[in-house]
Parts: C-alpha cells; structure tokens; sequence
C-alpha cells in the first residue's frame, strides 16, 4: 500500500515538473504584446520594406513625455521639440501613440494634433507629423528642424490606409508620398482636404513616375496641417491614421 502511494506521489511529483517545462516553454514561445520589435536599424543600410506601417510599435522617450514610432531610425516626428525649455518656451507635443478604442484595429494608432506655443512675442503653429526623415529641434530656425526622407529603393505603387480627421477652421490634413534619386523626384502623390471625416475612411496614394530609375530615397508623411512646415495651421486639427498597407512594383 506505501509502494503504491509512493509510485502516485512520484508520479505526480513528475507530472507536476512536465507541466511547470511545458507551461514555460508555452510562455517562452509566446510573444510579449508590450515589447517592441527589433529593427536592427545599426546592423541595415536600408529596410526591404517601410517598418510598422500600422503603427503597433512604440518607444517611450527618455524623457518619459512622448511615444517614438518604431523604428526611431525610419520614422520621426517633431515630439523632440517637447524636451527643449529655453525661458518661456515650451513646444507641445503635437503627435501621440492612442489606444484601441480610437484605433482601426490592432492596439494602437497615430494621432496628430496641431498645437502652439510663445516664441517671444508671436504665437506659433506646429503641425502634429509623422514621417520618413529626421527631426533635429533648431529654435532658431523652426523650419529647418525637419528632414524628410529616409534611403530606400524598392518603387511604391500604391499606399492605402484609414484615417479620421477633425478640421478647425477650414485647416486641411496632408498625406504625401514621393520618391527620389539624387535629390531629384522620380515619383509623387498627395492627397490634401480640408474635410472633417469622424468614421474611418479610406484614401489612396499613386504615385506617378517620371522616371524609370531606382529611387534612393522615400518621403511618406501624414501632418495634421497641410502647412505645418510653413508653420500655418489651425490649433486643434487632429488627424488620426491606422492600417497603411503598401504594393510594390516587381
């Protein structure tokens, strides 16, 4: 009678340490929804395709005031501005990672808001962006801040995407995607309106070719204000954007 209740006990003893093996492996294998992905920007010259087109990925700065879509290599918006305090000036962040109830599907999408803030005596507008490119915040010379462009060379037949938009005053949104090769544009589409759209909507970017070169570079943005890198908008415009799907050319 003990040999039996020592064979169960045993038995269940392992039962129990397969089951803990199992359930880690399981555990291992599934992935965290709240880790970012690795884009391995050090270790590439240029993505086989544009990263995280539905916005999923995110990084929260070092400053803990703002969220970084990923990778931080490709995308870039002009949230840097928010860490700079110089006197009375105190830029906005103009462009936020949102959470499932405002998203089209999946966890997260992009939303862009135009804001303001005081440089000396005048008022000024920033456009809530998200594009390819670089932002570097030059107080000095606002409009010199943004670079657009990141290298890349497969030719973009069409973008397709969601989005929601919220005019103030007549404000237009701006969606734009252009290719180039030596500085010159190979390719171009936009789409501008000045139409509040509170439901998902679709909009569609072709760009048409004037070359048959490989490009070396894409400009793809989205900005809450079509003329938010002139600095003119209208305080309150909110673009949101979700599911960009991209075709490429053979």
């Amino acid at each position: 009678m003990r040999i039996k209740t020592l064979n169960i006990l045993i038995l269940l003893f392992v039962s129990s340490i397969m089951l803990l093996i199992a359930c880690k492996k399981i555990e291992i294998q599934e992935p965290d929804p709240n880790a970012n992905i690795d884009y391995k920007c050090k270790d590439i010259d240029t993505f086989p395709e544009v990263p995280n087109l539905d916005f999923e990925s995110w990084t929260l700065s070092t400053t803990r005031k703002y969220y970084i879509p990923d990778p931080e290599c490709f995308w870039t918006t002009p949230n840097k501005s928010a860490d700079l305090i110089i006197g009375n000036i105190r830029p906005p962040v103009t462009t936020f990672r949102v959470g499932h109830d405002s998203a089209y599907e999946g966890k997260y999408a992009v939303m862009m808001k135009t804001g303001t803030f005081k440089l000396g005596g005048s008022t000024l507008i920033t456009s809530g962006t998200v594009a390819t490119g670089t932002f570097k915040p030059n107080v000095n010379d606002p409009l010199n801040s943004i670079r657009f462009g990141q290298p890349f060379s497969r030719k973009i037949k069409k973008v397709t995407g969601m989005y929601k938009y919220i005019s103030v005053q007549g404000d237009s949104c701006g969606m734009y995607c252009f290719q180039m090769k030596d500085k010159d544009t190979i390719c171009f589409d936009r789409f501008i309106s000045s139409e509040t759209k509170r439901n998902w909507t679709e909009f569609t970017l072709e760009p048409v070719y004037q070359s048959d070169q490989i490009p070396d570079k894409l400009v793809l943005y989205w900005a809450s204000s079509e003329n938010g890198d002139e600095l003119e908008g209208q305080k309150g415009s909110t673009l949101y954007i979700d599911a960009v799907k991209i075709e490429y050319y053979p």
